[in-house]
Formats: structure tokens, sequence, C-alpha cells
């Protein structure tokens, strides 16, 4: 804490100003104020009535709702005073604190000399917290799992390395497109037939088609996972991932989530974060979220069972964006997703322009 430009006392007094700091918790909590105090200062500026505290003061299980109240105390005379809101600080861990630097402007007390400008109190501030017991759970399966793919690539890297370069050594690249001009013959002629068959065929084609596309989404998917969990992909989404990570977690929301200190997040809170603001942005979601809707006419009938998950996830973010402007628009989407026959309705879209 440092403290500049405080005003004097009316009468000179030979003591050092002290900072008390109270915290109060919000109304209707169970937290009374507790009020803690600095040191003596460290350092006095040679001129003019600024001082340097290198005090740290540490208050236990705070509601991050409270407010902090700082007050420049002389002698028993209160030189200045100003309260802040803890909403404004981030949560971190305690092993490494967000250490947020603010500069508040003090009111100087109506019974002390008046002074050419407002004193003002600079200083640090951090709000820590355990993780939540879901985060710790995650962390401590997360460390069997990475640490099996490890071996799995130490065992298989060499030996697939090697292979690849022999293989590589030995083989000339032009003379694997020999090979390659039956292939692409054949492929060239029976392209058109077969295209028409599946026109003529769709409705018998397509629930294979989805199944098949669906299927060959999985181990991508799968193929990927595998993938970021090698130590080469983990730096290398380290390094994209961290950024959006920090900037996520300077929303409280998000920070709900990760840690036990504060309240767990309601869903809509949880979501409406990451969701566009602008008109543009959420007319183009509007439009995927009908699109996504309808998709289960693709397959007649059994894609209705496809709305028993899409109907709370619809909801959801119909109710994140314009809830409070379209309290009822939740029941129409929920409606309109689980009655049958009634997926062509753009819920969304209806919501965008009302």
């Amino acid at each position: 804490i440092g403290v500049y430009q405080l005003p004097a006392p009316a009468t000179p007094t030979p003591s050092l100003p002290l900072i008390t700091v109270t915290l109060k918790g919000p109304e209707g909590s169970s937290q009374g104020p507790t009020t803690l105090s600095t040191s003596t200062p460290k350092s006095k500026h040679p001129t003019h009535l600024s001082y340097r505290y290198d005090t740290a003061l540490t208050f236990s299980n705070v509601d991050p709702s409270s407010t902090l109240t700082f007050n420049a105390v002389q002698s028993g005379a209160t030189l200045g005073s100003v309260t802040y809101d803890l909403t404004a600080v981030p949560v971190s861990h305690p092993s490494g604190p967000h250490h947020m630097r603010t500069e508040l402007e003090l009111t100087p007390s109506s019974t002390l000399s008046p002074v050419d400008s407002f004193p003002r109190l600079k200083l640090s501030l951090a709000l820590t917290s355990p993780y939540r017991s879901a985060v710790l759970a995650l962390q401590s399966l997360s460390k069997p799992y990475f640490a099996g793919v490890d071996a799995v690539v130490d065992f298989a890297q060499p030996p697939l390395a090697a292979a690849w370069s022999a293989v590589a050594s030995a083989v000339n690249p032009r003379y694997l497109v020999l090979p390659m001009v039956p292939v692409l013959v054949v492929a060239a002629v029976l392209t058109p037939p077969l295209a028409g068959l599946a026109v003529i065929g769709l409705p018998l084609f397509l629930p294979l088609l989805v199944i098949t596309s669906l299927l060959s989404l999985l181990l991508a998917g799968l193929g990927f996972t595998f993938y970021v969990s090698t130590p080469h992909g983990r730096a290398r989404t380290s390094s994209f991932l961290s950024p959006h990570l920090s900037s996520a977690l300077r929303h409280r929301a998000f920070q709900s989530l990760v840690y036990s200190a504060l309240p767990p997040p309601t869903p809509v809170a949880a979501v409406k974060p990451l969701l566009p603001t602008e008109p543009g942005p959420r007319l183009t979601l509007c439009l995927l979220i009908d699109f996504l809707g309808s998709s289960s006419y693709l397959i007649p009938f059994a894609g209705e069972a496809f709305d028993l998950f899409w109907a709370p996830a619809q909801t959801l973010l119909l109710q994140s964006m314009y809830g409070s402007s379209q309290p009822n628009l939740k029941y129409v989407s929920m409606a309109e997703e689980l009655l049958p026959f009634t997926d062509v309705l753009p819920t969304a879209c209806v919501g965008w322009v009302g």
C-alpha cells in the first residue's frame, strides 16, 4: 500500500499515519466487519506527505461480494477514506495469485486543512481460492492419463520414426505416382455413375451416409484427442489456449466454475459470456441453431429422438441471449423441439427479430 499527498492535520503531530482496512460482507451475509491495520510506513517522501507501506494484510474466509473500506488514520483522526467493491477483483489460485494493482481516490476529512489535490491510495489486491472438488478430481485423473499417453509415445515413436526414415530413403517419391494411375483412372470413370446412383437412392443412402459421417467424426475426434494429449500436442495446444483461458477467467462466471470461494454459477450465467452480443453475429448463431434444430428431418421419425438432447441445449442458448427481453421464449423453444413435426419453426430467428 502506498498513500500519496495526504492532507495535513490541523495541529502537527509526531505520529505517522496508519492505514486501517475494514472488510464488510454483503447485506444479509453472516460475515461481520473485520478490521486490520498496517504497521508504520516503511518510507516517506522527502517533501510531500506521501508514505509507502510494505505491509501485507490477509483476510480469511472472504465473501467475494464484500467491500473493503480504507482509512488513513493519524493520532486517532481520520485523514481520508474510500470504499472498494471486491467484485471487481478477479479470483485466482493461491499458488499463482493474480495481483490487481489499482489507485483509489481518498475522500479527505472535512476537519483537516485543505489540500491542493485529493490524496490517492495505491495498492495491490489479490483474491485467492482453492479449486473446486471437480477441478481437483479432473487434475488427479489427468496425471495418470497423460503419463500413459507419454509412455505409449515413448514406446511407439522410435520404431515408427525408424520405419518412416527407412521407407523415405528406399522409395523415390516419383515412383509412387505409377501405382496411383490405375486408381485415378477407375475413380474418374466410376464417379459419375456412382453419383447418379447416390442421387436416385438418396432416401436409402442418406441414413447410411449420416451414420458413416458420425462414425468418421468420432474416429477423427479420438485421433485428435490422442494427438493433443501427446507432449507435442500439449505444447501446441497450451500456446494456443493459454491466452484464451486467461481472458475467460477474468469473467466472474468462469471463476465461479473453477474456484470454490464463489457460489456455483447457473447454466445461463456460465454460457452467457461465450455468446455474441452484436446483432450480426447473433443472427448467424440463430440461423445455425434453427438449422441444427431442423436437422432431425434428415432421418424421418428416428431423428425426433435427437430433439430430446437438442431441446435443452437450444433453450439454454436462447435463454442466455434473450431471456431478459423475451422471458417466454424459452417455453416456445422447448415446446417447438419436443413436439413432433414442429422443428421447422425458426424459433431462434424469431427471438432475434423480437
